[in-house]
């Protein structure tokens, strides 16, 4: 008996290692692996100094158009390839069946194993066709919702005040997400708000259990063993349970054919116009997985951003006070409403914000790929199925022959790019190009980037000319960023000081 356990263990093991050789990754030019000196390359460093390893990569090869590799914590077969922008044109215009964004961030991130949102058809079509088109529309909705979260969730504070920013960012932009995600019915349901606030959290703590304890080949079993993942489940059945009387409420309003003017304008409408446009059945699951990936993508970042900027604001207090005489003097030529040309008109803050992204953009990467087929490029270059490819974007924006004297901020640095009527020349916050990747490029360009943008500039509009921030200690700057695998965000637990304004 136990020969033949031995045997059966002997033969496992061979197929195993058969299997590995089989799918090692094969280049058909040398692609350089960018590892820690010192031989310390655990997945606790990787995850916090990743920022070194691509910018030594960027430097060394990016910069002379060769192609490097990193460590991948999720899968160590496969290691991460950086391509250099040469190739940037054919990766973006590359069809999905060849290089697919969808599979990549399934991939990456575990979403499938973890029980996460999966990047579908439906949810795109929702952010890049209808949730942009709306906009214009919903530019006036979204100020006042961020006049109603800053009185809500702002304490008084006639004098300096001690708060913690980012949690209350992220219930403001919460509030304001969730009406144009989901409509008043749940907008103003706290169950709701708080399960999609906390579901990134949840989310986040699963794919980590996942990543550390299965090997790619055994995570589906996560799901049934692990408790961070499980509640990850249990959340997304909760979300489709409290979506459930308002999607029937929706149908049953379409099928009795109500006006036009009782239809809402959100996505919920814009998810079911798109399953009935292919013929599909509308579920309460569907929707609910569809609005949990617009929340995860919308929310977080979107706070983190402003939370960023605010920071770099306070830096700069003469940048401060000529944004704020710009909005000032935007509210009185617009008798204090908001739209979309009234935002467009706000040339110092746009260029303060492009700056700020610049300086401190939170994803590393950008335009990523999971290839489907091999890959060859225009050079030669071959990469092999299976092969996920990205681009550098954190060391492009710092790097000296894109942008001249990099490491400087320049509040000023693109406000030269627009005309004296405010109209783009070349860049603006929510501007892709060959030397601005950080919402990606070509067809999978964030789609949201619009949204985030004005929302962005409503809320930033709605702070600074009812309060004035400072950090809590004299000489205080900005706080060091914290970098997480292939993010890096803004220090979300440094206190600030708030005071509202005098008039």
């Amino acid at each position: 008996m136990d020969a033949a356990i031995f045997s059966l263990i002997a033969a496992i093991g061979g197929w195993c290692v058969l299997r590995w050789m089989r799918t090692k990754p094969s280049f058909n030019r040398p692609v350089p692996r960018v590892e820690f000196d010192d031989g310390d390359n655990s997945r606790v460093r990787y995850a916090r100094e990743s920022e070194k390893l691509i910018a030594k990569g960027y430097h060394d090869y990016l910069r002379k158009g060769q192609a490097f590799s990193m460590r991948n914590v999720v899968d160590d077969r496969r290691p991460l390839v950086f391509l250099p922008r040469k190739y940037l044109d054919e990766v973006k215009n590359a069809p999905e069946n060849e290089l697919s964004f969808p599979k990549f961030m399934e991939n990456l991130s575990i979403l499938r194993h973890a029980g996460g949102p999966l990047i579908t058809d439906e949810l795109c079509h929702a952010t890049r066709t209808d949730l942009n088109r709306a906009l214009p529309r919903l530019t006036q909705q979204m100020y006042e919702g961020c006049l109603t979260g800053c009185r809500e969730f702002i304490p008084e504070c006639p004098d300096w005040t001690s708060i913690m920013p980012y949690p209350l960012l992220l219930q403001i932009f919460n509030r304001i997400g969730q009406r144009v995600l989901v409509g008043p019915e749940l907008a103003r349901n706290q169950e709701w708000l708080d399960l999609t606030q906390n579901y990134t959290t949840s989310l986040l703590q699963g794919t980590n259990t996942v990543r550390a304890k299965y090997t790619p080949s055994l995570r589906w079993l996560a799901k049934y063993f692990e408790r961070d993942v499980k509640v990850v489940y249990k959340e997304r059945q909760r979300a489709a349970a409290l979506l459930e009387p308002v999607l029937k409420s929706r149908l049953a309003a379409r099928a009795g054919k109500q006006k036009q003017t009782d239809q809402h304008e959100d996505a919920i409408e814009w998810l079911i116009d798109d399953y009935h446009r292919k013929g599909r059945k509308v579920t309460a699951q569907e929707i609910a997985q569809d609005q949990l990936g617009l929340t995860l993508a919308a929310i977080h970042n979107t706070a983190a951003t402003v939370l960023s900027t605010l920071y770099d604001l306070i830096d700069h207090p003469a940048s401060l006070e000529d944004i704020r005489t710009e909005i000032r003097q935007t509210m009185e030529e617009h008798c204090g409403k908001f739209t979309r040309a009234a935002l467009q008109s706000l040339r110092h803050l746009d260029s303060f914000m492009i700056e700020s992204l610049r300086m401190h953009s939170m994803p590393q990467v950008t335009v990523q790929r999971l290839a489907l087929i091999p890959k060859t490029f225009h050079d030669g270059f071959h990469i092999p199925a299976g092969m996920q490819v990205m681009f550098a974007n954190r060391p492009l924006n710092h790097d000296p022959d894109v942008y001249p004297d990099p490491e400087r901020f320049d509040p000023k640095r693109f406000y030269d790019d627009r005309d004296s009527g405010g109209n783009n020349k070349q860049h603006h916050f929510a501007t892709v190009s060959d030397d601005s990747v950080t919402f990606g490029s070509g067809f999978h360009a964030c789609p949201g980037r619009f949204f985030a943008q004005d929302v962005i500039k409503l809320l930033l509009a709605s702070l600074l000319i009812r309060y004035d921030f400072k950090f809590a200690e004299e000489g205080q700057k900005r706080p060091v960023d914290m970098t997480d695998n292939l993010v890096v965000y803004p220090n979300a637990t440094v206190p600030i000081l708030i005071k509202e304004l005098s008039f």
